[in-house]
This record gives structure tokens, C-alpha cells and sequence, in this order.
């Protein structure tokens, strides 16, 4: 028995083994890249919902139709039109996510580009390829949120129209539009 094993040996080929030994460090990747962050995930998002309560349901609903509505804009209007809802708007940035990933939220449901859309200074943003960018090292202040400030990066980044969803006293959603001549 030993000795047919050690005869098979020679007869395996060198292409096979080569095969063998780039497919294991790649299906090692795959499981480490995709799967298990994709589990992850899943435990993410169940831990989510079942920590949200009726209210906070019914607050995170309030933004997440309109952003929905904002979806429905036609995309010649989207292309010349950023999307800015200020740091001081909870019901948007206090969103039971990781602080990293919420400023992808609107973007991807919206298909519109937001205009100052990083996370607050508290967030330890690392991933996601936030090193291509300057992050926040002040809050927002009143001043970055003046109609003229808001204005001049808009057109700075070849823009015309601002959509700014903020929130009044009572958590309402209040969206106003913008023009920049």
C-alpha cells in the first residue's frame, strides 16, 4: 500500500501541484475578502434592527423618504445639483450605523453627490478611502452652512443647485432648494 502511494507520486503532474498551490492562497483570500465580511455584515445589520425602537423606526423613515423622493429627481437635474444636509440634522447623521459609513447613505440612495458629506471630527474614519481626503478638523460650524459658503463650493465644484434637507425643532424634515447663478 505504501509503495503504490509512493509510486503515484512521480505520476502526478507539476502543472497540478502549481494549480494546488495558487488556488489554496487564493481561496484563502476570497473567504477572508468577501465571505466574511458579508457575515459580518448580516450580524451588522440584524444587531441594527433589533436594537432600533417604533420611534427611531419612525424618525430614520422620515429621511429615508426623502431621500427616496430625491431618487425620483430626473438626472439632468442630479448632475448639476449637490445634496447637503448639515452635521447639526440627527435624524440623518445620528443613523444607527458606523459613523464611517453613513455619509455613503444618501449618495447611494439618491444618486446625487453631497456637498460637505464627510463625517463629524469624532469619527475615526479609516477606511473606505477616506485617506484620499482632508477630514474634518473643526466642526461644522454656522458659518459652513451659510447660503453664500454653500454657494461658493458648489460652483467651486462646477455645480448650480444646492438641495439642503435639515430638520426643524420638532425632528420635522425641512428641504429647501438652493440656486447658484
Amino acid at each position: 500500500m505504501k509503495s503504490n502511494f509512493i509510486d503515484n507520486i512521480g505520476k502526478i503532474r507539476v502543472n497540478h501541484v502549481i494549480f494546488f498551490l495558487l488556488f489554496i492562497p487564493f481561496l484563502y483570500s476570497f473567504a477572508n475578502n468577501y465571505l466574511l465580511p458579508l457575515k459580518d455584515f448580516r450580524s451588522f445589520n440584524l444587531n441594527t434592527r433589533r436594537n432600533l425602537s417604533d420611534s427611531e423606526i419612525s424618525q430614520t423613515s422620515k429621511i429615508i423618504k426623502e431621500l427616496q423622493d430625491l431618487a425620483n429627481l430626473p438626472i439632468s437635474e442630479k448632475k448639476k445639483t449637490l445634496l447637503f444636509i448639515p452635521q447639526s440634522n440627527q435624524l440623518y447623521w445620528g443613523l444607527k450605523q458606523k459613523c464611517d459609513t453613513i455619509p455613503f447613505i444618501a449618495p447611494a440612495m439618491t444618486g446625487m453627490a453631497m456637498l460637505d458629506g464627510l463625517p463629524s471630527i469624532n469619527c475615526k474614519a479609516k477606511d473606505y478611502g477616506y485617506k484620499l481626503y482632508q477630514l474634518r478638523q473643526k466642526p461644522q460650524s454656522s458659518l459652513d452652512k451659510t447660503e453664500e459658503s454653500l454657494c461658493k463650493k458648489a460652483s467651486d465644484r462646477g455645480f448650480f443647485r444646492v438641495i439642503i434637507i435639515d430638520i426643524d425643532p420638532k425632528l420635522n424634515i425641512v428641504r429647501s432648494n438652493l440656486s447658484c447663478s
